[in-house]
């Protein structure tokens, strides 16, 4: 059928305007030449022929059980007749200038018809030998018919190179329409192309496969028929403006194909002017397996914050847990060293309160960490004995070490200060730690430590055993969090592979740098390096301020001071109790928040510490109830805990605490708290009078 073809209606209907044509310009050189010129030169014969051959090749144009081939034929045979009537009616009228224009005209019209150089060539062939016979039969007047001869044959070659340009130009342009069909088509996303209100007269093959839909069926349906959801007003009011203001407009849409399944995809419109319209050129990709990702990442992502949650609720509580003992075991050895000691037990009460010191600073670090994570560790730099605290440090590792049979050395250099500035809690960390290793990792042989001045202000600390090394292939993940040798190592010598990351870190933020040389069954030597200043250009305010804060403490009259203690621990109350009265103090305590707030109703206390987990009430909640009171004066409630999360230490804040004293208690902390408590109740108390 010819409607089947489109590429064949262009055609059939653009010979049915040639017919139509044909028609109307007979009739009207029929009526021109018959009313103006003589009419004994025009025949009328001529003109009823071509008028009955245009009406025929018209006719069967409409015609749906002809081939569109046949009526290309006929139309090309009425060409033929119709240029025939027209060299003949300007041969019979003497080839007269207006008959020879209208001639080449004609010849101009039906030449640009053809699509192909071989008809063209045929057509013009014709013209010029039809020609050539009505000059022979009938010479013109006025011209010569030699000179009418080569006009025609140049017209004609003229006609037929203007032929071939188009044809090639058409053939050119054919590619080019093919070749950019071709990559629309082959592209991966759907590509649909409407009018401006979204009617569809064009799409890829991907959209086809993408929406289930032929083109016959899609082709005329507005683009809202792919849409799972119609568009609000709103929405489409947006998307006009968007679109008029920036030419394009794109979003996350959800769609729908042919077998109403519906996907995420990702729409791209742009507008286009073309051919003095306005075009919708819309690009769409399915983007369901980005956006299920997408899902997952969002649920990994929130499964992590819970488990960092989780986290930090655990730290927070065995934060708790561990300083708890820690207080009781740090508390009762400060009480153990005011007592009257013999110089061997005096030495076991300093090891004892050392090693305690040292496992909570391990304790802090580890806890804390959103420190250890984040990489925010701050120094606490400050002047030193470096040779006194490496001394205490041998004399802590000493006993482990001859336990084991292993001979253990320090060497300190000529050339290494006795003072410095530094982190001297970080530095012993850090050799403690690597010590411990080293002593823990040999069997047999010896420990040695050594160290010497660098280049500049550095410092470079060895420790180097004759342990059973580290292999190679292990070097590289040695440094890294929760990282052991093997998975025996654990088993055999314990330890949670923290350590020696630990130390990495604390070293590279004093300045330096650490390393490590193994052999395996042979031994290791970690070398690492620290940063310090010199002590004699070092203002030590340090010690000026603990000289200041005692004073200050010895004006407070602290017997007669009020001071509550909340504390639901036993030994914590001791430790509390121990402490306050060897500075003066008289407290009273209590073991919950609700025994507290009872407390602090029946009588006026100037400093209340409180601590937060604790039965019936816990403290916060006593914190909040103690300074709703109506009363002239309100204690000062500093919390006493043994939490070290910042969450924690916000939520004291927003209860109305004003500091924090963290377990285990030491006495310059309790000093300083004290201080600044009972200087602000001073302060108030002038401004009252």
């Amino acid at each position: 059928m010819l409607t089947a073809n489109p590429a064949g209606d262009k055609g059939l209907r653009f010979y049915r305007l040639m017919g139509l044509i044909g028609m109307v310009i007979t009739v009207f050189f029929a009526v021109v030449f018959l009313g103006i010129y003589d009419t004994g030169k025009e025949l009328i014969w001529d003109r009823v022929l071509v008028f009955l051959a245009s009406a025929i090749v018209y006719g069967l144009s409409w015609s749906n059980s002809i081939q569109a081939k046949v009526i290309y034929r006929i139309s090309n045979i009425n060409f033929y007749i119709f240029t025939i009537q027209v060299i003949f009616a300007t041969a019979f009228n003497a080839f007269e200038f207006t008959y020879l224009v209208s001639l080449l005209l004609a010849i101009q019209a039906i030449t640009i018809s053809f699509r192909s150089e071989q008809q063209a060539g045929q057509y013009l062939t014709f013209v010029v030998l039809a020609s050539g016979l009505g000059l022979a039969v009938v010479p013109p007047h006025n011209m010569s018919g030699a000179f009418i001869f080569v006009t025609m044959i140049a017209v004609a070659t003229l006609m037929w190179i203007t032929v071939r340009i188009k044809v090639k130009f058409q053939k050119s342009f054919k590619v080019h329409e093919e070749l950019l069909r071709t990559i629309v088509s082959k592209t991966e996303n759907s590509i649909f192309i409407t009018d401006f209100e979204g009617v569809i007269f064009d799409m890829n093959d991907p959209g086809t496969d993408m929406f289930g839909y032929s083109r016959e069926e899609i082709i005329g349906e507005n683009f809202s028929l792919l849409r799972k959801h119609a568009l609000t007003e709103e929405e489409d009011h947006r998307g006009v403006t968007e679109m008029l203001n920036n030419k394009f407009w794109n979003s996350d849409i959800e769609l729908r194909r042919k077998d109403g399944s519906a996907f995420m995809a990702y729409v791209n419109v742009a507008l286009i002017h073309k051919f003095g319209n306005q075009f919708l050129v819309y690009r769409v990709k399915d983007i369901t397996a980005e956006k299920e990702f997408e899902r997952e990442i969002i649920n990994a992502k929130e499964k992590a914050e819970e488990a960092v949650r989780i986290k930090s609720q655990f730290l927070a509580t065995m934060s708790h847990e561990i300083r708890t003992p820690m207080n009781g075991v740090i508390g009762m050895t400060s009480m153990l060293q005011r007592t009257k000691l013999n110089a061997q037990q005096a030495n076991y009460v300093d090891t004892i309160q050392k090693s305690g010191e040292n496992l909570l600073v391990i304790i802090n670090d580890i806890l804390d960490f959103s420190k250890i994570e984040s990489g925010k560790i701050e120094l606490d730099n400050h002047r030193f004995n470096l040779h006194e605290m490496l001394t205490d440090i041998l004399e802590l590792l000493s006993p482990i070490a001859a336990a084991r049979q292993l001979d253990m050395a320090l060497k300190i250099g000529a050339d290494v200060p006795n003072e410095i500035v530094a982190d001297s809690t970080r530095l012993k960390q850090v050799l403690i730690n690597l010590i411990n290793n080293a002593i823990k990792f040999t069997h047999k042989g010896s420990v040695h430590i050594a160290v010497k001045k660098g280049r500049k202000n550095m410092l470079k600390f060895s420790i180097k055993d004759t342990g059973i090394g580290i292999p190679d292939e292990k070097m590289a993940t040695l440094f890294d969090s929760f990282t052991q040798v093997d998975s025996s190592t654990t088993r055999k010598y314990g330890g949670t592979g923290l350590g020696l990351s630990i130390c990495k870190e604390l070293v590279h933020i004093m300045g330096g740098g650490i390393s490590v040389t193994s052999q395996v069954e042979k031994g290791s030597q970690f070398e690492f390096s620290i940063a310090f200043e010199n002590a004699d250009s070092h203002d030590d305010t340090g010690n000026r301020e603990e000289e200041e804060l005692d004073q200050l403490l010895a004006t407070l009259d602290l017997p007669n001071r009020s001071i509550l203690i909340a504390e639901d621990n036993i030994i914590n109350q001791q430790v509390a109790i121990m402490l306050l009265e060897n500075l003066g103090a008289r407290p009273v305590v209590v073991s919950n928040g609700a025994e507290a707030f009872a407390k602090c109703r029946e009588s006026d206390f100037e400093l209340v510490l409180m601590d937060i987990q604790m039965p019936e009430m816990d403290g916060i909640e006593a914190t909040r109830l103690i300074l709703e009171m109506d009363k002239e004066h309100q204690p000062v409630i500093i919390a006493l805990t043994a939490n070290a999360m910042k969450s924690d230490r916000d939520e004291c804040k927003a209860a109305g605490m004003r500091a924090f004293l963290s377990k285990p208690i030491l006495v310059e902390a309790l000093k300083k708290i004290l201080v600044e408590a009972f200087s602000e109740v001073q302060i108030s108390e002038k401004g009252d009078n």
